[in-house]
């Protein structure tokens, strides 16, 4: 089933997948950062610890004290505001 809000992003390290190798990310369609702070915060009142996976380097304090500035990378900042790591392991339930 697609989802047109919603889709799915996964990142494989290397040839063949394997279970520490593997990342499911969420990428929310025109999704402003306060929107992607309370989906994480709706799916965490599920007791599902989500992430963002991904900080761009201008957002990191050494970065910023060299003066990067994340609007001057748009592409970057976009997958920051509409990206959510799930979580993925072995004995992950259905629950």
């Amino acid at each position: 089933m697609s989802n047109p809000i919603i889709s799915l992003v996964v990142v494989i390290n290397g040839p063949v997948a394997s279970a520490g190798s593997i990342l499911y990310l969420l990428r929310i369609k025109d999704c402003t950062l306060e929107e992607r702070d309370a989906i994480i915060q709706e799916i965490f009142n599920q007791n599902v610890y989500v992430n963002v996976h991904y900080k761009p380097l201008p957002l990191l304090s050494y970065y910023k004290s060299l003066k990067y500035n994340i609007n001057d990378y748009p592409k970057a900042k976009k997958l920051w505001e509409t990206e959510i790591s799930l979580p993925v392991y072995y004995d992950l339930s259905e629950e």
